[in-house]
């Protein structure tokens, strides 16, 4: 059986927590990027993995796939869990739960997944590796206007966005 060759890449960035799902993709083509916000569940665990996995497989059939003789060139970026202390790490186990799980539904698109950790995106998009969630809004508020009015009602969107950014390289 011949493979069928890439399709232009779509880049997604994920801001994936244990209760929402914030997807931002910037396609081939496009001037607007794609932004979409899932909840998850109202608990987190086994529900909020199998709705994250929901979640990925009503994305990727949203996505404008018209050709059927490409396959889909998905350039995945997921921002990696980080404990920041203070008695969260069970928020932090809980949210890797949910990510492996929308790892594996990304992947079972034959999707190339990236692990970023918030440094390293926010070095990259924002200028600083250590910007807080107030200079990244304002950040993107200011470089971006059109595209912030997509994402301002979010900071999980604001952070999906620039890490959609990021995957763009």
């Amino acid at each position: 059986m011949k493979l069928k060759r890439l399709g232009p890449p779509i880049h997604i960035g994920v801001d994936a927590s244990s209760k929402l799902l914030p997807v931002v993709a910037f396609i081939s083509g496009e001037e607007t990027p794609r932004v979409t916000l899932y909840r998850l569940a109202d608990k987190s665990g086994p529900q909020a993995c199998a709705a994250g996995i929901k979640a990925v497989h009503a994305f990727v059939s949203s996505l404008p796939w018209d050709d059927i003789s490409l396959r889909l060139n998905l350039n995945v970026c997921i921002e990696r869990p980080v404990a920041y202390g203070g008695g969260r790490g069970q928020a932090v186990f809980l949210q890797s739960f949910t990510s492996g799980a929308i790892q594996g539904a990304f992947a079972s698109y034959g999707a190339r997944i990236r692990l970023v950790p918030p440094a390293s995106w926010k070095k990259q998009v924002i200028g600083h590796g250590g910007a807080d969630k107030g200079r990244v809004a304002s950040t993107v508020r200011r470089r971006w206007p059109d595209h912030y009015r997509l994402v301002a009602n979010s900071q999980d969107l604001v952070d999906a966005y620039c890490i959609a950014r990021y995957a763009r390289g």
